[in-house]
């Protein structure tokens, strides 16, 4: 049985913001449109936007400061925060996001893998 660690597909989905790690287009980023055939095809969010496909294993999640998130995996699955602050590794992707759980009268932030994230 696979999961989100193991195959980068079950990671992403249509709605996600996704980021290319390799190839042409490395760096680029967008909302998914389409996934389909181990390729991933997503509009970016450029000034003048236009349609990329690239490999599901080349893109990574990625989230902006401020995005309302679900946890999707672990502990905490379920549970909605608003995302603080974002922690990237060596190659400068998104690892980590610091998220704010707003829970009765309190606040209280946790750090989350961005494969466990989605946005609300």
């Amino acid at each position: 049985c696979k999961t989100i660690r193991d195959d980068p597909q079950l990671q992403i989905q249509i709605g996600d913001r996704v980021k290319v790690t390799e190839g042409q287009f490395k760096n680029c980023n967008g909302i998914i449109k389409q996934i389909h055939d181990g390729y991933v095809h997503f509009i970016t969010e450029d000034s003048k936007p236009f349609e990329v496909k690239a490999k599901a294993f080349h893109v990574r999640k990625c989230f902006k400061m401020g995005e309302s998130v679900r946890i999707i995996q672990g502990n905490r699955a379920g549970e909605e925060g608003i995302v603080t602050k974002i922690v990237r590794n060596e190659d400068g992707l998104d690892s980590h996001a610091i998220v704010t759980m707003i829970m009765d009268d309190s606040t209280h932030d946790l750090t989350v893998l961005v494969n466990n994230l989605r946005i609300k």
